[in-house]
C-alpha cells in the first residue's frame, strides 16, 4: 500500500490524465484552418467543454471509488487502470482510421464495428496484464507516457497562441474610405457558404434558375456572372472581404497560407472579437454604423463578440450542444447515441445544426418582427444550407443527405437556397428597399475540389448585388467580393466610387 503522501501524488496525476483527450481536440482545431475544418476555437467552446471535462473527471473519481472498494487493489493500480480505459475510449476514431487505410480498404464499411471489437481485445489484454503484474514498474511507464503526452500537447497549443499573439504585434494601419455622402443606408451581407454559381449549378444539376433570376431582377437584383474569391476558403474569404482587400502575407512568394499571413487574426472567425478590428468594421465605425452577425452552430456571436448579437441561437443545454458533440465524435459514445435516439425518432443534427444554418431564414423572422433597424447597421448573414452536411429537401425542411458529394443532397440544398433568398429579397423589398444587399458564396461547392475542369473552379462564386441608381453603373465592380463590400459602403452613402486598377 501507499502511504497518504504517495496517494496524493498519484491523485494529482488524474487531472492531466483527464485533460489529454480535451487537448488534443484543441490543438487540432487551432491547428487546422482550411475548409474542411468543423470550426474554430472561441471563448464558448471552451466554456462548453469545460462542463464535459468536469462531468469526465466526477465520473472517474466515482468509478476509482467503486474500483478500489470492489476489486480491492491498490491505488496507483485503480487510477493506472481507469487511465487507460478512458484513454481507449478517446481512440474510437483513432482506431477506425485504421481500417481506412489503403490495405484494408476492403472493411471500411464496417469501420465502426472492427474500432469497438479493436478497442475491447485491448480492454481485456491490458486487464490480464496489469493483475498479474508483481511491480510498479507498468504504471510507472504508462504515468510517464500520459504526462510527456500531457507535456507535448500543451506545447503545441502554448506556441500556436503565441505565435498567433506575436503575428499581430505589428501595428496594423486602418485604410480610411473616404464617404463624401451624408446617407446612410442598411448593407445586409449574406454568406451564402459553398453556393455554386447558378449557371454551373444548372448544368451539372440539371435545373433551371432563370425564373429565379428573372423574379430577383424584378425585385432589383442583379446576378454578377464570372465573380470570384480570391481564396477557396471560408477563413480567408471573409477575412479579405473585411480587409477590403487581400489579406496580407509575411512572404509574397509563399502561398496563402494561415502561418504566412502577416496578420492571422484578421482571418474568419476571429476576425470579428472586439480587439480585432478590421478595416471594415473601422471605417462602418467612423461612418455611425452598427454592426450585426446572424452566424451558425459553427461559428456565432457568442463565441467571439456578443456585442454583434442580433438573434439568440446560443444552447443553453451545458452538455447537448455542437462543441461537446464534435469532442465525441472521437469517441463510440456517438454512433451508439445516435441508434438509440433514432429508436425514438430523434435528431441530434435537427435539433442542434438543422435550425441554425438558416441564418437568411433567422435574419428574416427578425426584419419580420423588428422592422429594418433604426440606426443605421450593416449586418452579416452567415448560411450554411448548402454546405455539408446537407440537411434540407427542395423545400428546405429537414432530410439528411450524406456525403459531401451527393448531387442529391447539393441539388435539393440549391435549391432550398433559392426559395430562400427570393422569400429575403420579397422581406427586403416590403420592410428596407433602400437597402444595399450583398448575396454571395465564400466559395464553389464541395465538388469543385473534386474535379474543376468539370464543377468549376474553387473561387468561382454566386453573386447578387442589390444596389441604388447612385451606383448603378459600377456593377461590374462587384465582380470580386472585397471590391463588392467596398462598393456597398459607396452606395449605401450616395458616394461616387473610387478604385483602383
Amino acid at each position: 500500500m501507499f502511504s497518504n503522501k504517495q496517494n496524493l501524488i498519484i491523485l494529482s496525476i488524474i487531472p492531466v490524465i483527464i485533460s489529454i483527450p480535451f487537448l488534443e481536440f484543441l490543438a487540432f482545431n487551432l491547428n487546422i484552418i482550411n475548409e474542411r475544418t468543423d470550426f474554430r476555437i472561441n471563448t464558448l467552446t471552451v466554456q462548453r467543454i469545460s462542463s464535459l471535462y468536469l462531468f469526465f473527471f466526477i465520473i472517474f473519481l466515482i468509478s476509482l471509488f467503486f474500483f478500489i472498494k470492489k476489486i480491492k487493489n491498490n491505488f496507483f493500480d485503480g487510477v493506472i487502470y481507469l487511465s487507460f480505459l478512458y484513454w481507449i475510449f478517446f481512440k474510437y476514431n483513432d482506431f477506425k482510421k485504421i481500417f481506412n487505410t489503403k490495405p484494408l480498404t476492403f472493411l471500411s464499411d464496417h469501420d465502426g464495428i472492427l474500432s469497438l471489437i479493436l478497442s475491447i481485445i485491448l480492454i481485456i489484454l491490458f486487464t490480464k496484464i496489469i493483475f498479474k503484474k508483481k511491480s510498479n514498474f507498468l504504471n510507472i511507464l504508462i504515468t510517464f507516457f500520459f504526462v510527456m503526452n500531457f507535456i507535448y500537447l500543451a506545447s503545441i497549443i502554448i506556441f500556436k497562441i503565441d505565435f498567433q499573439v506575436k503575428s499581430n504585434i505589428q501595428n496594423f494601419e486602418f485604410e480610411k474610405i473616404n464617404i463624401e455622402g451624408s446617407k446612410r443606408k442598411n448593407i445586409y451581407l449574406f454568406i451564402v457558404d459553398a453556393m455554386p454559381p447558378v449557371e454551373i449549378a444548372d448544368k451539372i444539376l440539371n435545373t433551371d434558375s432563370n425564373k429565379f433570376l428573372n423574379e430577383l431582377n424584378s425585385k432589383g437584383f442583379t446576378y454578377i456572372k464570372n465573380s470570384k474569391s480570391l481564396y477557396g476558403n471560408t477563413f480567408f474569404t471573409l477575412g479579405s472581404i473585411f480587409n477590403l482587400k487581400p489579406l496580407e502575407k509575411i512572404n509574397d512568394e509563399l502561398g496563402n497560407d494561415f502561418d504566412n499571413l502577416k496578420y492571422p487574426k484578421l482571418t474568419f472567425p476571429t476576425v470579428l472579437r472586439k480587439k480585432n478590428v478590421s478595416n471594415l468594421e473601422f471605417n462602418l465605425s467612423q461612418m455611425g454604423y452598427d454592426i450585426k452577425w446572424i452566424g451558425s452552430h459553427f461559428a456565432n456571436c457568442y463565441g467571439y463578440n456578443s456585442t454583434y448579437c442580433i438573434d439568440s441561437i446560443s444552447n443553453s443545454n451545458i452538455l447537448i450542444n455542437y462543441e461537446n458533440l464534435s469532442f465525441l465524435k472521437k469517441t463510440s459514445f456517438q454512433p451508439i447515441m445516435r441508434y438509440i435516439l433514432k429508436i425514438f425518432k430523434i435528431d441530434i443534427e435537427e435539433k442542434i445544426i438543422f435550425k441554425s444554418n438558416n441564418a437568411i431564414g433567422n435574419f428574416e423572422k427578425f426584419l419580420k418582427k423588428n422592422g429594418k433597424p433604426v440606426k443605421p447597421t450593416f449586418v452579416l448573414i452567415h448560411h450554411l444550407i448548402s454546405h455539408w452536411p446537407y440537411l434540407v429537401d427542395s423545400n428546405c425542411n429537414y432530410e439528411k443527405n450524406d456525403g459531401k458529394l451527393n448531387k442529391i443532397g447539393i441539388k435539393k440544398a440549391f435549391e432550398c437556397n433559392k426559395k430562400l433568398i427570393l422569400n429575403i429579397a420579397d422581406t427586403i423589398e416590403k420592410l428596407d428597399n433602400d437597402a444595399i444587399v450583398l448575396i454571395q458564396s465564400d466559395h464553389n461547392w464541395e465538388l469543385s475540389n473534386e474535379r474543376s475542369d468539370i464543377y468549376g473552379d474553387r473561387k468561382e462564386i454566386f453573386n447578387i448585388i442589390k444596389t441604388n441608381r447612385f451606383c448603378e453603373e459600377y456593377k461590374y465592380i462587384a465582380r470580386q467580393n472585397f471590391n463588392a463590400i467596398r462598393l456597398a459602403l459607396y452606395c449605401a452613402t450616395n458616394t461616387k466610387p473610387i478604385f483602383n486598377n
